[in-house]
């Protein structure tokens, strides 16, 4: 009896050398989208890559997190649920292999008893805990969520925020990211209203609070992280650009760009911007650099910097929603001003 069953065991295998492959029907949202999620820790970002592009434009070696831009085997972006999804399916396909093996077996075999209870197939996954994260309703969700196609492979994917890399061929462009920037801003702001009234349906009027006051600080980083991507990018479009002597993060630091620019182009960002938009870009750096390192505590070094004298040293920080609307009309009128430059200079 069991000569025979293993027999048939191993007939499974040579049928279908290395393993046997199994075609998993996997869903998607509405739109074709099928869910992902970073496998690096601490990003662990969840995103969505249209269902067509992952199985076409994706190569079997690797994949990218939209966000971190960290890379690794496709297979590893799979989320918990169609991690758990793919065992069960593959327990049951085994399952059923071995019962047919035993049918089989049994019946070349004398007569027996065989307890149908005799084989299970159980796995276990060790979970690593991870952030604590909030989940949006549906309706902040769709509000928030960002589409994206990439412009070097025409890969279709979508965030909830900004997305910087392309998930199927890693590419990433600081132009077209400073663009979806100032696009998601902006409908995020818009939406405040329809996610605070969503959130307080499943939280209190606290949290809402509380939530809405994190996405304002949040636009900040991802404003001042865009400004300094694309603006580093477009000084390197310029003839004379590598003869300058360029520091690190040289470019999140308004007065000593604004120095490199003229140096190279013989334009500095006062031939963008008022007085008056210079010193409020200045202020926003300096109270991203705080949100971002100091949890937003005011200190003497802020207050010298800014000129800033409506807080005292130890009180924090408070964003406004006009305050990021300000922020994104002066880096549209910057960029587009340094864009000019750029063209300019390449026309001679």
């Amino acid at each position: 009896m069991f000569d025979d069953l293993i027999r048939e065991i191993q007939n499974l295998e040579m049928i279908q050398p290395g393993g046997v492959r199994i075609e998993i029907d996997m869903p998607v949202d509405d739109k074709g989208y099928f869910d992902r999620v970073c496998p690096k820790e601490p990003c662990k970002c969840n995103f969505k890559v249209l269902f067509v592009d992952w199985c076409d434009k994706v190569p079997d070696e690797c994949a990218y997190c939209p966000k971190c831009g960290g890379s690794a085997a496709p297979e590893e972006f799979n989320t918990q649920w169609q991690g758990d999804y793919i065992q069960e399916v593959a327990n049951e396909y085994a399952r059923s292999a071995v019962s047919e093996a035993l049918g089989r077996a049994a019946r070349k075999s004398r007569p027996t008893k065989i307890s149908s209870g005799l084989f299970s197939i159980s796995m276990s996954l060790k979970h690593i805990p991870s952030p604590v994260k909030v989940v949006l309703p549906p309706e902040a969700d769709e509000v928030l969520r960002q589409d994206f196609v990439c412009s070097s492979c025409s890969c279709r994917y979508s965030t909830i925020g900004h997305g910087y890399f392309c998930p199927a061929c890693g590419h990433n462009s600081a132009i077209r990211d400073f663009e979806h920037t100032l696009e998601l801003t902006r409908k995020a702001i818009q939406a405040f209203p329809t996610i605070a009234e969503s959130v307080r349906l499943i939280h209190d009027e606290d949290f809402a609070a509380n939530l809405i006051e994190q996405i304002v600080e949040d636009q900040i980083e991802n404003l001042i992280t865009a400004m300094q991507r694309v603006t580093e990018a477009l000084f390197k479009d310029l003839p004379n650009a590598t003869t300058i002597k360029v520091d690190v993060n040289l470019f999140q630091r308004v007065d000593d760009a604004s120095q490199k620019w003229s140096e190279a182009a013989g334009m500095s960002y006062a031939d963008m911007l008022t007085v008056k938009e210079l010193n409020f870009l200045n202020g926003m750096v300096h109270k991203r650099h705080k949100l971002g390192h100091c949890q937003g505590i005011v200190d003497q070094k802020y207050i010298e910097k800014t000129g800033d004298m409506t807080y005292l040293p130890g009180q924090r920080l408070r964003i406004h929603a006009q305050d990021v609307i300000d922020l994104t009309n002066v880096l549209e009128r910057l960029v587009a001003g340094l864009k000019n430059v750029v063209v300019l200079y390449k026309s001679m």
